[in-house]
């Protein structure tokens, strides 16, 4: 416990020390300005989007999960909502999809099938992003703005997320491989099985209705959040810069290296700005802000989480599940 304190407070300090010398390195001036014109009724307009973000994704988590885990709609989205709490301040945003587990271990169908169920989870997420970012880079290709410096970065990215994409419909056959290799026992058929699960994303109808809440909520919404903080310091980047800015941030954060990505998601921000010929100060200043206000509203998510009354696991009291 104590090496877990002391890891946590050197992230913090490495966190604090990024954008200590973010804010030495860009227009101090711009930041200052940019800081100053930021309203409160802007401010609580994103955490209103960042809020309902959420909601939506707690409904993605209940389709996905329905026919492994016989839970209420809404007793899904409320220990959904109290995991969204629980990411706010562990790394990697683990602290959800360990409460999960533990929560929804013993009503589960299998352990083994709830696991894949939340690398699924993971899986789409990350499919969302990686789709979100190529449009949204497509779409500022097409409007004729030149590249900045660095831009080739972001022809790299555009170029691994197309690859990704394309080798999506190869996870399912993958998965299955795996029961063919050469080992055998108890520990190699539960990571079979949970591979399997994780890689199970039809049929089709299934895919798409998941895909579109993950693009609506985890890419759109986050989005939408930022582009409010853009419009209330009168930031020039439009909606496919910001997306590309978001989706990137909101995947490198997830390196642990600081509480939370801090530093490292700011710095995202303003280098994809610089990259597009845009100023890194704002960008800076945006993520700055739309993460402030999206920690915020996580802590209201479980708030919200909190106050719903639980029900009765229906598997325990012979219900019908909705």
């Amino acid at each position: 416990m104590v090496a877990g304190r002391a890891r946590t407070l050197i992230q913090g300090a490495f966190g604090l020390a990024l954008l200590a010398g973010a804010v030495a390195m860009l227009d101090t001036a711009a930041l200052v300005d940019g800081l100053g014109r930021l309203g409160p009724a802007a401010m609580g307009a994103c955490i209103l989007v960042l809020t309902v973000e959420y909601p939506l994704l707690g409904l993605r988590w209940y389709y996905m999960a329905r026919h492994a885990v016989p839970l209420s709609r809404r007793e899904q989205m409320r220990r959904y909502l109290l995991a969204c709490f629980l990411n706010t301040f562990t790394p990697g945003q683990l602290g959800g999809d360990v409460y999960r587990y533990w929560s929804l271990k013993d009503t589960a169908s299998s352990r083994a099938a709830l696991l894949g169920l939340l690398l699924q989870e993971r899986l789409l997420g990350l499919v969302s992003y990686l789709a979100f970012f190529l449009a949204c880079f497509v779409a500022d290709r097409l409007s004729g703005r030149p590249l900045g410096e660095g831009g080739w970065v972001l022809l790299v990215m555009a170029g691994v997320a197309g690859s990704g994409l394309a080798a999506l419909p190869l996870a399912a056959p993958a998965a299955r491989l795996l029961r063919h290799l050469p080992v055998g026992g108890r520990w190699t058929a539960a990571v079979i099985a949970v591979g399997e699960e994780a890689a199970r994303l039809g049929p089709p109808r299934r895919f798409i209705v998941l895909m579109g809440l993950s693009l609506a909520g985890g890419c759109g919404l986050w989005t939408l959040g930022t582009q409010v903080v853009a419009w209330d310091i009168g930031a020039t980047a439009d909606f496919a810069a910001l997306g590309m800015a978001a989706t990137l941030a909101d995947i490198v954060r997830l390196i642990p290296i600081t509480v939370q990505g801090l530093g490292v998601r700011e710095g995202a921000f303003a280098f994809v700005f610089g990259a597009l010929g845009y100023s890194p100060a704002e960008g800076f200043l945006i993520g700055a802000v739309a993460y402030a206000a999206g920690s915020i509203s996580l802590v209201l998510c479980g708030v919200i989480g909190r106050l719903l009354p639980a029900e009765a696991d229906p598997a325990a009291t012979g219900q019908r599940v909705p």
